[in-house]
């Protein structure tokens, strides 16, 4: 996996999901049609007044690329009259969660080191952040995990 750069505050998952498909990102902005800098919520602050990018975008492109991406929830919950229930233990959901990521690369969506929302690629053995580190799983917050097949 060769690392990449994310130019912007707002291209983190783009970044990731090119690093994961050995492509530029020129090459995702083109397929995609645009950049993800548009702004269509301008009462926000950066980057979350952008366009960015959504997880569905980079399933089109994975498919694309011949490459199946399953999400895999750190705590699957269900959502009933507007509360969450986990359905599964909290050992077991760390489990799950650990074997996805020994067995597979894919994208990791969190928090990152600064506390923000954040998007880094995963190679089986560590972070590859599209700030330009790389660090362990323990330094990174997932919430989800999109591992490629």
């Amino acid at each position: 996996m060769t690392p990449l750069i994310q130019p912007n505050r707002w291209s983190c998952l783009a970044a990731s999901f090119a690093m994961c498909l050995d492509i530029s990102l020129e090459e995702v902005f083109e397929f995609l049609g645009h950049d993800g800098s548009e702004i269509l919520w301008p009462e926000l602050g950066d980057p979350f007044r952008r366009q960015s990018f959504h997880p569905q975008e980079m399933f089109d492109l994975c498919l694309q690329h011949l490459v199946i991406p399953v999400t895999i929830e750190y705590s699957p919950t269900v959502v009933v009259d507007g509360t969450s229930y986990c359905t599964m233990s909290v050992e077991s959901c760390q489990e799950r969660f650990q074997d996805f990521l020994q067995n597979h690369t894919g994208v990791l969506g969190g928090t990152g080191q600064t506390g923000t929302p954040h998007a880094v690629a995963w190679d089986k053995s560590k972070c590859i952040d599209p700030r330009g580190d790389s660090y362990p799983i323990d330094e990174f917050n997932p919430i989800v995990f999109f591992a490629l097949f």
